[in-house]
């Protein structure tokens, strides 16, 4: 509905005044106001579409993964993922980004969707076969190399933390990886997440394409 009538403001309000909405719903209306907030910075207030761009999807991502909860299904994750990979926005940042907010599901499901595995075949990788079992899912993957690094500091404090205690809050498990990461890396200013994760977009983040499915099928037998 929402992309049937995308100028019909009465029907997107409607929506939005529904106490609960599909996942899916969701990130069309999320997508809906960041073309919308795009065109006017850059067309109102003279913006360079570069830096246009990179305010909105860091908006966007951000405002997507608010959006997750721990009552999110597992049916309705993985169809986001699928949709997002399919419009080339499964994004190294959105990925980080939901593994620093310590949202585990979207993060192992999207790691096997570009690894072209469920992700209950990729989670052994993840969390029990060391670094070593992780840089070969992450291989799979086809993200930047340069990611590899903050991931496996991620998740090698996501298993010392659930070693100590069960984390049931997202915001523990968070604050434990940021924390973490800024104790990994030296030149990372502590200001909160926002911060942190655009300093890490910078450091490690160039020209990234999604590489074919079948050639990453293709390069490792699982």
């Amino acid at each position: 509905m929402v992309e049937r009538f995308p100028e019909n403001k009465n029907i997107q309000t409607l929506l939005t005044d529904r106490p609960t909405l599909p996942l899916g719903v969701v990130e069309r209306l999320i997508t809906m106001v960041s073309l919308e907030l795009r065109e006017r910075i850059i067309n109102r207030h003279d913006f360079p579409a570069e830096l246009a761009d990179r305010i909105v999807t860091q908006g966007r991502e951000g405002a997507l993964t608010q959006s997750m909860s721990g009552e999110s299904r597992v049916d309705e994750i993985e169809g986001l993922i699928l949709r997002l990979k399919s419009k080339g926005q499964l994004s190294p940042t959105l990925i980080l980004r939901s593994l620093c907010e310590g949202d585990l599901q979207f993060f192992d499901a999207a790691i096997g969707a570009l690894a072209g595995i469920s992700a209950s075949k990729a989670r052994p990788f993840i969390y029990e076969r060391g670094a070593g079992g992780l840089r070969m899912v992450f291989r799979n993957t086809g993200l930047p190399q340069e990611m590899f690094r903050a991931v496996n500091i991620a998740i090698s404090e996501i298993i010392q933390a659930k070693s100590e205690k069960p984390l049931t809050e997202h915001n523990d498990l968070s604050d434990r990886i940021v924390a973490r990461l800024v104790e990994e890396y030296d030149e990372l200013s502590p200001e909160g997440i926002e911060n942190i994760l655009a300093q890490l977009a910078h450091k490690i983040f160039g020209r990234w394409e999604e590489p074919k499915h079948e050639q990453i099928a293709a390069s490792e037998e699982w």
